[in-house]
């Protein structure tokens, strides 16, 4: 491939649940959140970006999203496949990091 990242531009995210993780810094601190979601089954539909369709595991996505905007999340997510949910906690703490579990 001539560009970086042109392997993942069409990939499409597989159905099953997955841990999606947001990490920024605020005001000095950083923050990591995190959030399990389903992937669902979708056909390729946006060229030049990794995708899927997604829906929150617990609430609606309005919740999901009244929640991410409260915290302070913008964009930009980790996805992968499984709950990682406990090993992301704990690695926040030793890090000394902000963590919420939405």
């Amino acid at each position: 491939y001539k560009y970086a990242g042109a392997p993942f531009a069409w990939y499409v995210i597989p159905p099953g649940v997955k841990t999606m993780l947001h990490i920024s810094e605020c005001n000095g601190r950083y923050k990591m959140v995190c959030t399990l979601v389903e992937a669902l089954p979708t056909n390729h539909f946006i060229t030049s970006y990794s995708h899927g369709k997604f829906r929150p595991l617990k609430g609606t996505l309005q919740e999901l999203f009244d929640q991410l905007i409260k915290i302070g999340v913008t964009q930009h997510y980790g996805i992968v496949e499984g709950d990682y949910t406990a090993e992301l906690e704990n690695l926040a703490g030793l890090l000394g990091l902000d963590f919420y579990h939405i």
